[in-house]
Order: C-alpha cells, then structure tokens, then sequence
C-alpha cells in the first residue's frame, strides 16, 4: 500500500514535468506565423533551385560529352587523312637502270600530288588542307536545306548539277592559299635562273587548278588557266612543264579555244614526246614512220595525241581529224607493246600500253559511228580486234587500209 501510495504520488509529478515542455514547443508553432509563411514559399523555390541545378548540371555534362566526343571524332578523322588516306611517301620498287621512267614518274607525283600536309601552314592551314582533300573524295554530304527546306522550283541548271563536293574543295583550297601566301608559301610571279619555287606551293596551285577545271565554269577555268600557266613560267623541270602544258590544252579546249589549246599541246609535245609539234607526229605515224623513243615519252606521247583527239572531237567539223589522231596513236601504241618484256618496270609499261590501246580504240569506235552511216561496217570489222590488247594481223591490214583511205591518208 506504501508502494502504491509513492507511485500515485509521483505520476502527478511526471506529467507536469512532461506535459508543459510538448505544450510548450507547439504553441511557439502556433504562434509563429511569419515561419509558417516563409517556409510555405522557400520550400518549392528551393526544390526548383535544386531540380534546375541538376537539369544544368546534366545538359553540361551532356554538352561536354557530346562536344569531346565530336572534337575527337573531328580530329582523328584529320589525323586518319593525313597519315592513311593521303598517298603516303613509301619507296617505290623501280629498277636500278630505271629504264622505263617509272622513277622520273615518281619525281612528277612529288611535284603534282599533295601526298602530307605542310607543317609550315600551321594547324588551321593543315586543316584546310585536309578538309579539302575529303570535300573532294568523299563529296559534302547531305545539304541541310534538303532535309528541312522547302521545295522550290530550280530553273538553274548549273547550279543543280554542280559538284558541291569540288566547290568546297576549292573554297578550302583557297583558303589554304592565302595563309600559305601569308607564311610566304607562294608561287612567284618570275624566279630567278637556276631556281625552283615551293614545291608546296606549287603542289596546292596545281591542285587547286586540277579542281576548277573538273568543274568546269568559265570562271574557273579561266582561273586554273592562269595558275597553270603561272607555274608553267617558273618551274625549271622540262617533266613538270610537259604536264602542264598537257593540263592547260585540255583547259583552253573545255573553254572553246582549240587554237590556244592546239599550241599549248604542241608545247608538250616538243617538251616531253616526240620533240616535234602534233600535226607532225601524227602524219608520221600514220605514214608508218615509228620514231624511236624511251618508254616513258611514249607514254607522254600517247597521252598528248588522246588529249588532242578529244580536242579535236569537240569542234563541229573535227571528227575526221579526232580519228586520225586516235588511229596515229594506235599504231604508237601497237609499236610500244610489241617486245615482250622481262622485268617488272617493262611489264607494268605494257599493260599501261594495252590500257591505253582498249581506250582508244573504243574512241575510234565512237568517232566511226558519230562520222557517216557507212561506217558502220567498218566498225563491224575493226571492233573484235580493236578490243583486243594484241590485234591479230588481219587486223592489222583492216587498220591500215582505213588509214589509207582520205581523209586519213597523208601526202
């Protein structure tokens, strides 16, 4: 009873003790009207802080992400054209007599192929260059304005038809040039005897010129000509000048100037082939006349007389002429891939030979066709050999009587 009277006794005192404390601490809740209100408005100000700090941090990691990942894509596919897809300066296998000028070849390629870019350009240069090359081989991809644009009505037929691949090519190229120019990297108006401009300089000219003429506008080729005929002045090597004089006669001919272009393969001629003008040379082969060359100016000689029989090809009244041309080089070409070859530089000359021969005579198939309707029989008989990489000698004799036969034969 003792026990139970102390602890009766005690419960009043606990819960005072307790009661006035929670009684207490909720009634300053109440009573604080101000803190209700002000954490009633913080609270969703600060979640949205919060949730956009996320969303922030997010979109930057997503932009970093992305945007690393673009640049080394971007980057590496620059380094992949400078030192894969770029022609790499390997040795080549050529004799040691170097016979067939295949090493002669090589020094031209040197001249004319931008095979590295110039650590001289700096970065933003060698990026220009290399953003040209891939505008050029691998095309400018899918306009923007073909995806989301409108469709319109386009009555110019130039510019629908126009490479964009080339003309970014160029205007990179461009580019290229005048930080080149700025880096003193130029071709010179006139250089001094006994000296040689920029071989980098030189290079990009001649690629800039090789691109302005596959376009094909007046505008460019009146551009490449004068490149080319800049680089025509100064360089000393008589194989280099042989190359660009063929470059600018079929330039002067997509232009419409046969007689410019005439002169400028005359040029050639006398430079790099048979060291006469081309109207000679023809009239000599078709009189049976084979003079006797090294086998890399029979190779210039071949390219120059097909070059002048497109030229000729292109005039109203020039197929007669085109195929005397084409048949002049024919016979050249028979006499070329006559001897049968023992080392590798004799039998790469006479497949080069036989790859011209199937050009040509498809071209002199052409032109037969395009002359009179009685041609046709003489296509019909001169096809199956003309074809053939080593026309038989019935052939032969059906070749020779055509070119017996006027206007073909000479004086």
């Amino acid at each position: 009873m003792a026990i139970h009277a102390w602890r009766m006794t005690l419960r009043p005192a606990a819960r005072l003790a307790v009661v006035p404390r929670t009684v207490r601490a909720y009634a300053t809740q109440r009573t604080s009207k101000m803190s209700f209100v002000s954490k009633l408005f913080s609270d969703p100000v600060i979640e949205t802080i919060v949730v956009a700090s996320r969303i922030a941090r997010i979109l930057l990691g997503s932009v970093l992400v992305v945007g690393g990942t673009t640049l080394v894509a971007w980057e590496g596919m620059h380094q992949y054209v400078e030192h894969a897809a770029m022609p790499s300066r390997r040795p080549r296998l050529v004799d040691a007599d170097d016979k067939y000028g295949f090493a002669a070849d090589a020094h031209l390629d040197a001249w004319t192929q931008c095979e590295h870019t110039d650590s001289r350009l700096g970065m933003f240069g060698r990026h220009m260059v290399r953003s040209a090359w891939m505008a050029q081989h691998w095309g400018s991809g899918i306009t923007p304005s073909v995806m989301f644009g409108h469709r319109t009505g386009n009555m110019d037929v130039q510019a629908a038809t126009e490479n964009q691949g080339l003309r970014m090519a160029e205007q990179f190229l461009h580019t290229s040039l005048h930080i080149a120019e700025s880096k003193n990297i130029a071709v010179p108006d006139e250089v001094a005897s006994g000296t040689a401009p920029d071989p980098a300089a030189v290079r990009l000219e001649l690629w800039l010129a090789s691109i302005r003429e596959q376009l094909g506008t007046p505008a460019s080729l009146e551009r490449a000509i004068n490149a080319c005929e800049k680089v025509y002045d100064v360089v000393p090597d008589d194989m280099l000048r042989t190359y660009v004089a063929t470059r600018l006669g079929t330039q002067y001919t997509l232009l419409g100037k046969t007689g410019d272009g005439v002169a400028w393969l005359d040029r050639a001629m006398k430079l790099g082939g048979t060291r006469t003008n081309t109207s000679d040379a023809v009239d000599a082969l078709l009189a049976r006349r084979i003079p006797a060359l090294a086998p890399r100016d029979e190779r210039t000689t071949l390219s120059i007389l097909q070059t002048l029989s497109a030229l000729h090809a292109h005039q109203p009244k020039g197929l007669h002429q085109a195929l005397r041309t084409q048949l002049a080089a024919l016979q050249l070409a028979s006499a070329a891939a006559s001897p049968t070859p023992t080392s590798r530089d004799g039998v790469l000359h006479r497949l080069w030979v036989e790859q011209k021969q199937s050009v040509l005579a498809m071209h002199v198939a052409e032109t037969l066709y395009a002359l009179k309707p009685h041609r046709s029989r003489i296509i019909a008989r001169l096809w199956p050999s003309l074809v053939d990489a080593q026309p038989s000698q019935a052939a032969h004799g059906s070749l020779q009587r055509v070119i017996a036969q006027p206007p073909y034969a000479t004086s």
